[in-house]
Formats: C-alpha cells, structure tokens, sequence
C-alpha cells in the first residue's frame, strides 16, 4: 500500500481528491495485480480515506491481434477478479475493440489505430477487413535543401556507402534519424512528385540522400513525402525490420506538427 500511502499524503497536501484506475494482470504479466484477495485490501483501505476515489479497474491484452484463443482468457480472467465490483471497468486496446462489443466494457482504450494502423489481417467480429476502416492519418513531408548532379564512380555520404554507376542526379532531403526517421543504409525510398526515389547512402543525423535522376523539374519548392499517403509508416518499419508503433513514436519534437 505504499503507493497508496503516497497518493494521500500528496492529496492532503493539496487539498484534493486524486482519482485512480487499479490495473489487474490478468495474464501479460506485466503491471497490476492478479489476485482477488489483494485487490480486496486495496479496495478496503480506498474506502477508507477521504482523499483517493478508485474510478476504475482495467487490464491490458497481450495478444488481441494474433491469439484470439489467450485474448479470451484474458478477458475470462478479469471477469472473474473483477465482475463483483460495481466500478466502471475497461480493457480494449485498438485490437480488442474489433475482436467483439463485450471487450468494450465501460469504455475502450483505442491506441495505434488512432494513428490509422493495425495489423493488416485483423478483421472485425462481424467478418470486416479492418483496414478498409481506418486509414493512416499522419504524414511526414522534409523539404529539399540541395539538388546536385554526380558523376557515375562519385561516393556518397559517411564511409563511402553508396557509389553511383552512372551519372546520377541526388537531392539531399532535410531529416534523418535526428528527427526520429531509421538509420537506414542504401535501403528505402522517399515519395517526390509521385515517384519513388531511392535512398542512396547512410541516412544522416540531419540529412538523406535520394536519387531524383529520373524526376522532371524537380526543384526546391518540391517536397518530399517520408511516409504518409503514398509510404505506409508499417512500410518504413519494414525496411528497418521493426513496428510501425516504433516509427510513430520515435518522431521527435523538433519535427513541427500540424493538425488538419
């Protein structure tokens, strides 16, 4: 209860009520608590002061987009710690709210599928590919800072990473892994009037390199999308061989966000 005990001294001190949610591992084995008779204690001793409300109970899937089978027991597993108690509970994550409406409880947690991503081959309860629902809804665009023309036998960027076989035209594109984007070598593409360009080199801390050889008139008013409508974020992740949650959440804050 220690945790506890500081939630009140700190509500004493200012004169307020603190309002909690109590997470229950109901089989991730993560956070929370797993049995009843602990859950008992804390409820008890909430009851018993004047300054925390518990305003809800809630636990956290483990496998809502690929074992619908461990999903199940999870949520069989809350039920039955929990059901007792007349508190608003919930448990959907982005996942386990197309898994079915009796995952939705008192309220749902939606997540990645804020960002308009999910697993490609989750479908709905009712037999709905999701992705036909939900559509990405963050891009990423970087401006041109210089077009150049090299010779073929030219190298390119840190350690020589990339040498061109022909004469090839580059624009070095204005983000890199200093704003959150992989460090990826020789590997990817950025979308330029709608064509790809491969990316050509090591990406910079500040800086990539693609080849725009193909690209008419291109110039510096052109920018360059680095995921968005034409490169899913789970594209990029690909290419890094990681999660598109990682690429989502690893833009950082000097790259200027604008909500339309």
């Amino acid at each position: 209860h220690e945790e506890l005990k500081l939630l009140t001294e700190l509500a004493k001190k200012h004169s307020g009520m603190i309002k909690i949610h109590i997470k229950i591992d109901s089989g991730m084995n993560r956070l929370g608590i797993s049995d009843k008779v602990t859950l008992d204690k804390i409820l008890s001793y909430i009851s018993q002061t004047n300054n925390i409300k518990c305003d809800g109970i809630y636990t956290h899937y483990a496998t809502s987009d690929s074992d619908i089978f461990y999903l199940e027991e999870q949520y069989n597993n809350f039920r039955k710690l929990t059901d007792t108690y007349n508190i608003k509970k919930h448990s959907a994550n982005s996942a386990a709210i197309f898994q079915g409406k009796k995952y939705h409880m008192d309220m749902v947690r939606a997540g990645i599928m804020l960002y308009g991503y999910i697993d490609k081959n989750l479908k709905t309860y009712d037999g709905q590919n999701v992705c036909d629902i939900i559509k990405p809804a963050m891009s990423i665009y970087a401006d041109i800072a210089q077009i150049k023309s090299l010779d073929a036998g030219s190298y390119i960027g840190y350690d020589k990473a990339f040498k061109t076989q022909r004469h090839t035209k580059i624009a070095i594109i204005s983000i890199g892994y200093g704003d959150g984007y992989p460090r990826l070598i020789n590997k990817g593409y950025v979308i330029i009037k709608n064509k790809r360009c491969k990316i050509l080199g090591k990406v910079c801390m500040d800086l990539m390199a693609v080849d725009v050889t193909n690209i008419k008139n291109i110039s510096y008013n052109d920018k360059a999308e680095i995921f968005g409508k034409n490169i899913g974020a789970d594209v990029v992740a690909r290419w890094n061989k990681t999660i598109c949650y990682d690429i989502l959440c690893s833009v950082t804050k000097r790259v200027k966000k604008v909500w339309v």
